[in-house]
């Protein structure tokens, strides 16, 4: 379901049927794991003020009753929430991406990310009797690139329904197709929001908080792969090589084709001495990228940061021939041969990309790196 875009709108919203893998993002199974209740109470017993993400307030409650109500079928009830929350005469909510915030905080600000959008939705539905849950999105433009590291952030959306096909809200500024989705337990959902709360941390240089926040999720779901490698990237950014190297050697055993780990996992290895995991690991991440776009994409990222730029024109080449119309990495092929010279080659993949998506921030970016760009913006796509 397409809307109009502009400043109040979030870029695309889309519902629609599909179906998913209930694999639970690899973790435990949902009755092994704790209620979000009981987490938060360990959390105030361990001096963390956290909240659970997706609790509406009152006024909420009191406005989503009003304006939209339990009268309308379920299928109706789904698309009259889109409409009140993104409409003009309504919240008309605006994307804003500078933090992670819950339900209250958006519904109160009137802005706010993907995952804040998807809190909030969750908890109004939940409120007018419907029920749905959280789907964890795998897709590459979560993956934050620095100083050669990759820190993972989290997209989730909304699915609806018993069976397959479901129902799927997927609040998305970004609108690329490098995506995967998994249905997951609401503590992970939790957790995963409170990761993207200490990637905002990291990303700020906060690493103190970041760390206590990254420990104590690990202590509570030991086995989310995005927890755990943004804790061994913060340990390697603070030195502590030994232990980050340690987490990424128990990591890779389970998870096999998680990209952004193999990369930090040979970073770690270096960093101790252990060239023997590290080439383990390139050969093993070499044999996936044959067919991993993640995998490809972080390693294309980290050449281009290299200014190894013919090996990241040849794996950006190779994700799109398997993700053909995937904006993000039509744009980081650009921008890896523009920065080799290849003129000609570049200003057509960055035509490409405008075509695929005209507001993405990568548009920009090439805009102010490369001037000779800016008059591909302004003409009319055909």
């Amino acid at each position: 379901m397409g809307i109009r875009r502009g400043t109040r709108f979030l870029g695309l919203l889309l519902l629609a049927a599909f179906g998913l893998s209930c694999a639970a993002a690899r973790s435990r199974p949902a009755q092994d794991l704790p209620e979000v209740d009981d987490v938060l109470r360990m959390a105030s017993e361990r001096g963390l003020d956290l909240v659970k993400p997706f609790e509406l307030d009152d006024e909420i409650r009191a406005e989503a009753d009003r304006s939209i109500g339990r009268h309308l079928p379920p299928q109706e009830r789904l698309k009259e929430i889109i409409r009140f929350l993104n409409n003009e005469g309504y919240l008309g909510f605006e994307y804003s991406r500078d933090r992670s915030m819950t339900a209250v905080e958006a519904f109160h600000e009137r802005r706010g990310n993907c995952l804040a959008f998807t809190n909030l939705y969750l908890g109004i539905a939940r409120h007018l009797d419907l029920d749905v849950f959280f789907i964890h999105v795998t897709e590459a433009n979560s993956y934050y690139e620095r100083e050669g590291t990759f820190i993972t952030s989290t997209h989730m959306a909304i699915g609806f329904g018993l069976a397959p096909p479901i129902t799927v809200v997927d609040f998305s500024h970004q609108g690329d197709s490098l995506r995967r989705y998994d249905k997951i337990h609401d503590l992970t959902a939790f957790c995963l929001f409170y990761n993207n709360v200490a990637v905002d941390l990291i990303l700020e240089d906060r690493y103190k908080e970041a760390r206590r926040l990254l420990t104590f999720l690990d202590e509570v779901h030991p086995d989310l792969k995005e927890v755990r490698n943004n804790l061994g990237v913060l340990l390697i950014r603070q030195r502590e090589s030994d232990r980050a190297f340690a987490i990424y050697e128990d990591l890779l055993q389970e998870e096999r084709i998680y990209a952004p780990a193999f990369t930090n996992g040979i970073i770690a290895a270096q960093a101790v001495g252990r060239q023997d995991m590290a080439k383990t690991w390139s050969d093993k991440a070499y044999s996936l990228s044959k067919k991993d776009p993640f995998y490809l994409f972080n390693r294309a990222v980290t050449h281009y940061r290299a200014e190894q730029y013919d090996l990241a024109q040849t794996m950006f080449r190779k994700a799109i021939w398997i993700q053909p119309d995937s904006a993000v990495l039509r744009y980081w092929y650009a921008r890896a041969l523009l920065s080799r010279g290849r003129e000609r080659q570049g200003r057509s993949e960055y035509r490409k990309a405008l075509a695929l998506q005209p507001g993405h921030p990568m548009a920009r970016i090439l805009q102010l790196e490369f001037p000779q760009l800016e008059e591909l913006a302004r003409l009319p796509s055909s």
